[in-house]
């Protein structure tokens, strides 16, 4: 973990870097840290917890933000279409 602290205070100075998107958690979860966005992107095919969906997210860009819309092909649908709204720092 401190080699995932010392990058993040890195990343944190370099304000041109907006969001952060990383896999392979088998979690979808959308964070923020001195307004640089986190986001886990989930397994597109196997879950390790009931309670998470099974899918993809799609993103639209724009030059003030991103909007993250949950696509969910299997698992728990509860959050189907669910949109998060990224403003850039």
């Amino acid at each position: 973990m401190a080699d995932a602290a010392q990058f993040l205070s890195i990343v944190n100075q370099a304000t041109h870097v907006k969001a952060l998107f990383f896999g392979h958690r088998h979690l979808y979860q959308v964070s923020s840290t001195n307004g640089l966005h986190l986001v886990q992107l989930r397994s597109a095919a196997y879950n390790f917890d009931p309670a998470q969906p099974i899918g993809w997210v799609q993103m639209a860009l724009a030059s003030s933000g991103a909007q993250l819309t949950l696509r969910i092909n299997s698992g728990n649908f509860a959050k189907q279409g669910s949109v998060t709204n990224l403003a850039w720092r």
